[in-house]
């Protein structure tokens, strides 16, 4: 189905971590940005987005309470609007350089297009849990405050159009609603931890040369 691939570099923007359109951008250009880390933090006893989630009900799907109601964690990348058109069908694959101080955190990758109106469609998402990002029989454990790729390939496929105006979101957060097995980051099995195991993790993104973070969309 997909002829062409278009990969976006993720570079620090000018804003806060809490500007949707700033914190981060996806230069989808061939020249040099700006370089700069990026981080975040997670504590896994701050239970605001059950909150969202309980006030959001049955809300609309283009609702973006999820991206402002990141409370700290998480980052936003947004590319500009597009010029023109364009069409993008096929499963995302994302590089992520972090460098967290834990030895164990889960993270998860969310693509949205935002229209000219403002209105969020959500489009693809990805998680990964650190111990497993190599292989899938083999837990190992993350080297705090080392450089580590997480290479996510687990995206689902998606298929949209893109009007001229629009922009490619991606949020990246450690993944901490309902009805999913939380990682108290304390590096036990994650089975038997509890609240009483929980370790707050700083998450930094890498964005400078020796640490590309990237993230490829298919074309047809």
């Amino acid at each position: 189905l997909s002829k062409h691939s278009q990969s976006y570099t993720l570079r620090a923007g000018l804003g806060g971590a809490l500007d949707i359109y700033q914190a981060g951008l996806l230069d989808g250009s061939s020249a040099s940005g700006v370089s700069g880390d990026l981080t975040f933090e997670y504590n896994p006893k701050d239970q605001r987005v059950m909150d969202i989630e309980e006030k959001a009900g049955d809300a609309d799907v283009t609702d973006a309470s999820p991206i402002y109601g990141l409370h700290g964690n998480g980052l936003v990348f947004a590319t500009p609007p597009f010029a023109k058109a364009a069409d993008f069908t096929g499963i995302p694959s994302l590089k992520l350089w972090v460098q967290t101080d834990v030895p164990d955190v889960d993270l998860e990758a969310d693509l949205y297009m935002v229209r000219p109106s403002g209105q969020y469609v959500p489009l693809s998402s990805a998680q990964m849990r650190g111990r497993w990002k190599d292989s899938m029989r083999t837990a190992k454990l993350l080297e705090p405050n080392k450089p580590t790729l997480f290479d996510f390939e687990n995206f689902y496929f998606f298929s949209w159009h893109f009007e001229a105006g629009s922009r490619l979101v991606m949020m990246v957060t450690c993944p901490a609603y309902s009805g999913i097995q939380h990682n108290y980051c304390s590096g036990k099995a994650v089975e038997s931890e509890t609240i009483a195991d929980a370790h707050t993790a700083h998450i930094k993104v890498l964005t400078d040369k020796d640490h590309q973070s990237r993230l490829t969309l298919q074309q047809p």
